[in-house]
């Protein structure tokens, strides 16, 4: 039950004998080093979006699902070449980085979905409205003040729906991110 962002606080009442160690930030910048290095020796990193998440961007040939399936096998063979092998990889494959990165959660820990617009919006029914990116608790709650409570919902409401029950313009975005396309 202990997630990210839970607060030490928070993480002791839900395990009382945990234990909390220092964090290494010099170490973590080392290594966060060396995983984009390896990371780069397959595809060029498009983007560092954290100390543990990247972008990168697919030619039209390298997104073809078995070439990319291929592009993900390499990768995760140059993270444990370049960095160890205890350094592992969800990788997420869709039209646009939002949907990569909610591939990417979609098969924890060392996993590999791709989403394909055919794909599109089958596969997103099953989720929780909460496991779609940037969907907090207090959003949920807006989400099912609007008669949104499960991902199928979520993805088929309209446009103007979820423009409605987001608050505006996100969820206009949304709208056309969860559909496959690209949104600043």
């Amino acid at each position: 039950g202990i997630t990210c962002g839970t607060t030490i606080c928070e993480a002791r009442k839900k395990c009382p004998d945990l234990i909390v160690i220092k964090g290494a930030h010099a170490a973590y910048v080392h290594y966060h080093n060396m995983v984009i290095e390896a990371c780069d020796t397959v595809l060029p990193v498009d983007k560092v979006c954290s100390i543990d998440e990247m972008r990168f961007c697919l030619l039209a040939t390298e997104g073809v699902p078995e070439v990319a399936r291929q592009l993900a096998a390499k990768m995760k063979k140059a993270l444990y070449d370049g960095v160890g092998e205890c350094i592992t990889a969800s990788i997420g494959i869709a039209p646009n980085h939002y949907l990569a990165k909610l591939a990417t959660d979609m098969m924890k820990p060392d996993g590999l979905v791709i989403l394909e617009h055919t794909d599109l919006p089958d596969k997103l029914f099953d989720l929780k409205v909460t496991d779609f990116c940037g969907i907090s608790y207090r959003t949920k709650i807006r989400l099912n003040a609007a008669g949104i409570f499960s991902g199928k919902d979520l993805v088929t409401a309209s446009e103007l729906k979820l423009k409605q029950a987001f608050g505006g313009i996100v969820g206009e975005r949304f709208y056309h991110r969860i559909r496959g396309e690209w949104v600043d």
